[in-house]
């Protein structure tokens, strides 16, 4: 049986590629299932209002160890009764900007 340069190389490509996905896989999830086990997690809703429209629509902050993850309408609001836009999801993009405005400028 002869083995061409061609069928070498795509063996020795697929068979490094498979070892670097398992290794890869393996190893993380581990890392990830002891990392969440030793720090607690504390997870909260504020209610706050949207600041950039001029509707002032109410929203409701999921908050996990203290950092903004996610922004939803609150549906105990009178204005938007839980109905958020897409500017006011994307709010949390401009939460975290490293070149957002931290100070007045004049």
């Amino acid at each position: 049986m002869k083995i061409t340069r061609r069928a070498f190389l795509k063996g020795t490509a697929g068979t490094a590629g498979g070892l670097l996905a398992l290794q890869f896989l393996y190893h993380r999830f581990d890392t990830f299932q002891r990392a969440e086990a030793a720090t607690p997690v504390k997870e909260e809703w504020t209610p706050t209002t949207c600041w950039i429209g001029k509707q002032d629509c109410g929203i409701l902050a999921r908050k996990i160890n203290g950092r903004i993850v996610k922004l939803e309408g609150n549906p105990a609001h009178p204005r938007n009764r839980g109905t958020l836009c897409p500017k006011g999801m994307g709010q949390i993009f401009a939460m975290y900007d490293p070149h957002r405005v931290h100070s007045p400028l004049i």
